[in-house]
């Protein structure tokens, strides 16, 4: 029989599983380059990120809640886009921008499907 053993740096990380399959640190990071966002917003777990409540996302870095898209009216994007991320994606249709598609210019349509 042949023993194998593994030092890391980090003596967080662990190899685990019957099988030596699974580890905690393999996981997908964010763009701090925190394991699933960091312990705040995920865990890893044989590879997986699993998020804690109100956040999603591979690497649990998006928030669910709606809060930072609220326009003046109390409404999500201004009715004129979607919130992806915690961020509004304003319609390329309409001619609304700003950060919560609440702003109108004089640029076409067709330029406006902007992220903030």
């Amino acid at each position: 029989m042949i023993n194998i053993f593994f030092f890391f740096k980090n003596p967080l990380e662990k190899i685990t599983g019957k099988f030596c399959n699974c580890d905690n640190f393999s996981c997908r990071r964010d763009s701090a380059d925190l394991i699933c966002g960091g312990p705040s917003k995920g865990t890893c777990i044989c590879g997986q990120c699993e998020c804690k409540p109100g956040y999603s996302g591979p690497d649990c870095s998006c928030p669910t809640s709606i809060e930072n898209c609220l326009a003046s009216t109390g409404k999500e994007c201004n009715d004129a886009g979607h919130c992806e991320c915690g961020v509004c994606m304003c319609n390329a249709t309409l001619v609304y921008d700003g950060p919560t598609c609440e702003d109108c210019d004089d640029r076409t349509p067709i330029e406006h499907n902007h992220i903030y």
